[in-house]
């Protein structure tokens, strides 16, 4: 499902996008694990090189790297740890930005008889669910 803006990816998505950068051909690939602006994402990685590329094709892109609307995206390659990258969703080049699937979630109250929730929690991961205790 294509959509607009990665405002409108739910979190743990995953997505597909290309960049506006020519020079970046790559299909980027993974699950969405963060929208974020410029102080969240700046350990991933030196942004200004990108922008700047960007701005080359599409001089609407602010050239402050910090009015960007930034999103966090994990990788995973085959046969190797995943990697996040940082990206900006202005970035992003137009149409190309797909919703590949999404993790369903639902909410359950349970009574506990035992006050053991570790163990609903354990159970739920032997059937190959992902739970939580909140």
């Amino acid at each position: 499902m294509a959509v607009a803006s990665i405002k409108d990816v739910p979190l743990e998505a995953r997505i597909a996008f290309r960049s506006k950068n020519p020079k970046n051909t790559v299909l980027w690939s993974g699950k969405l694990i963060g929208i974020s602006t410029l102080s969240g994402v700046r350990g991933y990685g030196n942004l200004q090189p990108e922008n700047e590329a960007v701005r080359q094709i599409d001089p609407s892109v602010p050239s402050d790297t910090s009015l960007l609307t930034y999103f966090l995206l994990e990788v995973h390659t085959q046969g190797q740890a995943s990697k996040i990258y940082a990206f900006a969703d202005q970035w992003i080049k137009a149409g190309t930005l797909q919703i590949l699937d999404t993790v369903k979630r639902v909410s359950l109250i349970v009574e506990d008889p035992f006050n053991d929730p570790q163990r609903l929690v354990a159970y739920l991961a032997s059937a190959t669910y992902i739970a939580k205790l909140t």
